[in-house]
């Protein structure tokens, strides 16, 4: 039995024999006598009960539960004071609209304590009368009423490991859980029935401006932007109100509004601020924001207004953004770069001035932690790495050299998984934005997706080499089928850039071409072959690839071209800059998508692959001999010669006629 149902069960109302509050009502027992009925309504439950159950009450019930039998024994339970009823307009029945009964009576002088409040709504759930919808009408009265979370919580407080008796329902408990889970449901505050809203607003004492500024805050030139700087939208999916183009001033301001927060918004800007700002620029009007003045002429009175309902929130706003900054970034941004470190120190030296020790020491230690940690955020698998699978060697091969393919086919798919990871993960967003990857400096601008794109251009190159090299059909056909094996193996693995990587090779024109060697495979590994090359089909947008992809989960490596066409479409979709009147805006909806694609790089960067590095295996597979793609087809017209052509032969007279 619950807390709640020991408690009212053992309170037995005064003037009613054997009445049991725990029992539910069924329609039968509506016209009994009032000695073996439960109580009907909120009115008879305020007679049965009106001594409240505070928590206090509640805890000290508890506590005399934990006596022994004897001792209950000689416990007098006092009989409950009888409440006076209450008088409503129309009389209480089961057609009344519960939320009309309960909003008068909770509206009613008579329940003018809030452990009186929670009693009843207490009794209420405990009958299990009426049905769940009822119940979240209660709460919704409740939350008008009063916001109190620690009375609400600890009245509703099941205890751990309670078991319903013999033949009790479970849907008290159910009902219950429901209640403490709407909560907060509805924040809307109701004048006609808040208490806190018949109260007057506390006065504040005035307050002298100058202990919350480093500098004199008559001289800080910083103003808010107006209104005219930014366009707003309507999004197509939720249809809420979004940023369409702002200017940057007014983008920082939205990011860091004392009234409208959105983290959605902030990781955003976060993300793309890359293509339109610099990372010192945005410390510094951040700071700037941080310093935001009191209007001008403001008194002391009218400041300590000022700093409750704008200058604190701005200011926790801004140290929440940089605290993201930090913790997400600290590694592409902060690390390498020792000014803007130091800027950010003397940041936290500023907020302490400012009589903000609290947020500096907030901030202080996010940068403490993330310069110390040597972790990356990236997930570390924790299921057992499979051990190495090494080459078999002996006596007469113990000094040989080996080759890539000399080794298990899985073991080479293994490696050349976790080289694509490493490149991959080290993907940095601003390697995302404007096209970095395609301009000349892209190695400086670009380095790891130069990286990537190298070594799978080696390793596709490399297929080709391999295949062209071989002399004998046989040979030159089992070839062909050890590398659709090795992709198939690759595919397993969640690594489609290395699938993508070797089906490229086996597309190559120097390969594509030997009919003759790709017929000779067995029908099984041919129908393998045809699988893994609908992932290269590049029909309505990589959709094979794509839908693949979607239905696998992490650990996983996609084809880093599906992304890179994304990105490019974006860039050249639309321009980065809006101009309206003569004022010069960021396109922020371009934002939002490019933010789109780097949230799903970023999905597979963070768990990684328990598997172990074969050094000996990885350093054939990062210096592959590799062909010239002419030199290639060269070799491939020697293994398989051009099919002759036949001349037509010229008809004879006798054949005309």
């Amino acid at each position: 039995m619950s807390t709640l149902s020991r408690i009212l069960a053992t309170r037995k109302p005064s003037g009613i024999k054997g009445s049991n509050p725990s029992t539910p009502i069924s329609p039968t027992e509506k016209g009994s006598s009032s000695e073996t009925n439960s109580p009907t309504s909120l009115l008879e439950i305020e007679n049965v009960y009106g001594e409240c159950l505070s928590p206090f009450n509640i805890h000290q019930i508890n506590l005399k539960e934990q006596k022994t039998a004897s001792e209950k024994e000689d416990k007098k339970v006092k009989t409950a004071p009888v409440v006076e009823p209450l008088k409503f307009d129309s009389p209480v029945t089961p057609a009344t609209p519960i939320e009309l009964t309960v909003d008068k009576a909770l509206t009613n002088e008579c329940f003018g304590k809030d452990e009186t409040v929670i009693a009843h709504i207490l009794s209420f759930v405990q009958l299990e009368a009426k049905t769940l919808g009822a119940i979240i009408l209660v709460n919704t009265v409740w939350n008008k009423l009063m916001d109190v979370d620690d009375k609400w919580k600890i009245s509703f407080d099941l205890i751990p490991g309670d078991k319903p008796a013999e033949g009790e329902s479970t849907t008290h408990k159910e009902r219950v859980k429901a209640i403490v889970l709407l909560k907060k449901k509805e924040k809307a505050i109701s004048p006609a029935t808040s208490r806190r809203n018949l109260k007057e607003p506390k006065k504040l004492d005035p307050l002298d401006p100058a202990p919350f500024y480093a500098v004199d805050y008559k001289t800080i030139q910083y103003k808010e932007d107006p209104e005219e700087n930014i366009i707003w939208m309507d999004e197509k999916d939720t249809g809420k109100k979004a940023i369409d183009a702002a200017t940057l001033s007014k983008l920082i301001e939205e990011m860091t509004h004392h009234v409208n927060y959105d983290n959605y918004f902030l990781h955003t800007f976060i993300l793309t601020y890359r293509s339109f700002t610099n990372s010192h620029q945005l410390l510094e009007m951040l700071i700037q924001r941080f310093n935001i003045p009191p209007p001008e002429g403001c008194t002391n009175e009218e400041f300590a207004e000022f700093k409750q309902e704008k200058l604190d929130k701005i200011r926790l706003r801004v140290i929440s953004a940089i605290k993201y900054w930090l913790e997400k970034f600290y590694v592409f941004d902060f690390e390498h770069d020792a000014d803007i470190r130091n800027k950010v120190n003397d940041f936290i030296t500023l907020i302490q001035k400012s009589n903000g020790q609290a947020l500096s020491t907030m901030l202080s230690r996010t940068l403490d932690n993330v310069a110390t940690t040597d972790e990356s955020k990236v997930v570390k698998s924790v299921l057992k790495c499979p051990p190495i699978m090494p080459i078999k060697r002996n006596v007469f091969t113990k000094n040989k050299k080996f080759a890539v393919l000399d080794y298990p086919l899985q073991e080479i798919a293994r490696q050349m998984t976790l080289i694509d990871y490493d490149h991959f993960s080290k993907i940095e967003p601003k390697e995302c934005l404007n096209q970095s990857w395609n301009k000349e400096h892209r190695t400086v601008k670009a380095p790891n997706i130069n990286n990537m794109i190298q070594h799978f251009n080696l390793v596709s190159n490399w297929v080709g080499t391999e295949i062209v090299r071989v002399e004998e059909l046989e040979k030159r056909t089992k070839k062909m089928q050890t590398f659709v094996e090795l992709a198939d193996m690759c595919l397993k693995l969640n690594n489609y850039n290395a699938v993508f990587c070797i089906m490229s090779g086996l597309a190559l024109a120097a390969i594509h071409r030997l009919k003759q060697t790709y017929d000779a495979m067995p029908d099984e590994t041919k129908q393998t072959a045809d699988h893994l090359v609908t992932f290269l089909n590049r029909d309505k947008n990589f959709k094979n690839l794509r839908h693949a992809i979607r239905q696998q989960k992490p650990p996983l490596i996609p084809y880093v071209g599906l992304y890179l066409t994304d990105l490019t479409f974006i860039e050249e979709g639309s321009s980065k800059y809006i101009e309206r009147e003569g004022l010069k805006m960021i396109n922020f909806d371009k934002c939002r998508k490019f933010a789109s694609v780097i949230r799903d790089i970023q999905t597979y960067q963070y768990q990684r692959y328990a598997l172990e590095v074969y050094p000996e295996l990885r350093e054939l597979l990062n210096n592959l001999e590799v062909m010239p793609e002419e030199e290639q087809y060269k070799m491939s017209l020697i293994r398989e010669a051009r099919a002759k052509k036949s001349k037509a032969k010229p008809k004879s007279p006798e054949a005309e006629k």
